[in-house]
């Protein structure tokens, strides 16, 4: 995906920028698309950011470390309360995966997506892996919707 690349790219120069290298996480986290959405565009624009990110910066992307456990549907036009509702439990660690990192026990990760909205979903897949060991979570978004907005995004 050409823009998956390009978004990937700028990313990673706008944390190489912010970020001396011994602070870049351990692995990149993209949040997980919902099945329905995935079928129908065949990608996930956070995973394929998420591997050109981690490509040009020398971090594994871990697009299978992290799964949802059911459908939210469309957040668009909830409020910030109504989404923290509607994703609340949706995500799961894969332990199969998880398996591959030997462990999660003290990593440090970043979750990638490509729009913040209000960060209901980022807050609730940190929860989820702080959940199963990780040390911390960091966010890295390529775009922010207005702070008074709520369409779009996740």
């Amino acid at each position: 995906m050409p823009s998956g690349r390009l978004l990937g790219s700028l990313l990673a120069r706008e944390v190489a920028k912010q970020l001396e290298t011994q602070d870049y996480p351990d692995v990149l986290v993209p949040v997980p698309m919902q099945t329905i959405r995935y079928r129908d565009r065949g990608f996930n624009h956070a995973a394929e950011i998420a591997r050109c990110c981690g490509r040009e910066l020398g971090i594994d992307s871990c697009p299978r470390l992290v799964g949802r456990r059911f459908d939210t549907g469309s957040l668009a036009g909830l409020s910030r309360a109504e989404r923290a509702l509607h994703i609340r439990g949706a995500f799961m660690v894969i332990e199969e995966q998880a398996q591959r990192l030997t462990s999660l026990q003290g990593l440090t990760v970043a979750i990638v997506d490509d729009v913040l909205t209000t960060g209901a979903t980022a807050g609730e897949l940190a929860t989820e892996l702080l959940d199963h060991g990780v040390a911390s979570a960091q966010l890295w978004s390529v775009a922010r919707t207005p702070v008074t907005g709520t369409a779009g995004g996740s």
